[in-house]
């Protein structure tokens, strides 16, 4: 038998999604080739279960990073409210309306707060919508830099057609962050987050509640941006030199011990259900 490991990355965006027809297949391919394992930046998850397959592996994106807030101010110094803007992405296919989608749905629920809560705007229009099939509420005709955009007390954080890509960039800029909760994806560091700790984690519903605690209460803005900032800095800022590795989750640390990756793990973010 051969005892090397074989490894097929796939593709950045569409990540791997096996449902339970195919997972009878692929188990079925693995009891004849036990060495085999698909590496992903964007697994897909059960929804249910946080597992996302057997010798699925969950690896570190390479996106540039962007700039965070150098000055450090504290949330009392900063612009009022909860800031994200983006683009229509996120449509769940299937023959349901682009208002079905979690991202629609954030940028509604938060769209009829005062601007001290909440600034949540779409700047960008595709996948079928335009700029008029979105309401004037809802859309922002200025693109809004992340230098810019981290001078707000927290910001958003909501899939779209894939995981958040930026939500490294915003843990790592000392800005507290409401996550909308990831049903559908993960990124390989999210067991290591802890809702309420470094950030906040909600459902779409939540999210005016969670707006209005993380601008108006200071001590919970400051506490959760400092965890936040810290957590980046251990795990993700360093991941290639070995900062990341200090649980086996960074690259280097996932190829010396790929094996543990054949048992079912939770790979949703602590305290989230």
């Amino acid at each position: 038998a051969d005892e090397r490991a074989h490894f097929l990355l796939a593709s950045h965006d569409a990540g791997p999604a096996f449902n339970a027809k195919h997972m009878v297949k692929w188990r079925a391919f693995l009891a004849e080739y036990p060495n085999f394992f698909v590496m992903s930046w964007n697994h897909i998850i059960d929804e249910d279960t946080g597992f996302i397959g057997d010798n699925f592996i969950p690896i570190p994106d390479f996106y540039p990073w962007q700039n965070g807030d150098p000055s450090g101010a504290l949330c009392s110094e900063r612009k009022r409210g909860l800031m994200w803007r983006g683009s229509t992405t996120g449509w769940t296919g299937g023959g349901a309306p682009y208002n079905t989608s979690d991202r629609y749905r954030a940028v509604e629920v938060l769209a009829d707060l005062p601007l001290s809560s909440a600034d949540v705007k779409f700047t960008r229009f595709n996948q079928g919508t335009t700029e008029e099939s979105i309401p004037e509420k809802m859309r922002s005709g200025a693109v809004l830099p992340f230098p810019e955009q981290v001078k707000y007390q927290a910001l958003l954080d909501v899939d779209g057609n894939a995981n958040s890509w930026s939500l490294r960039d915003k843990l790592g800029s000392g800005v507290p962050v409401v996550k909308v909760n990831s049903k559908r994806f993960i990124q390989w560091y999210y067991p290591l987050l802890e809702n309420g700790k470094h950030l906040l984690v909600t459902d779409v519903e939540g999210l005016p509640a969670a707006a209005r605690r993380i601008t108006e209460d200071a001590a919970v803005c400051d506490a959760i941006g400092k965890a936040g900032k810290e957590f980046y800095e251990t795990m993700l800022a360093a991941q290639d030199s070995g900062a990341g590795d200090t649980q086996g989750l960074g690259l280097s640390g996932i190829l010396r011990n790929f094996r543990a990756y054949t048992k079912p793990r939770d790979w949703r973010i602590k305290g989230v259900v």
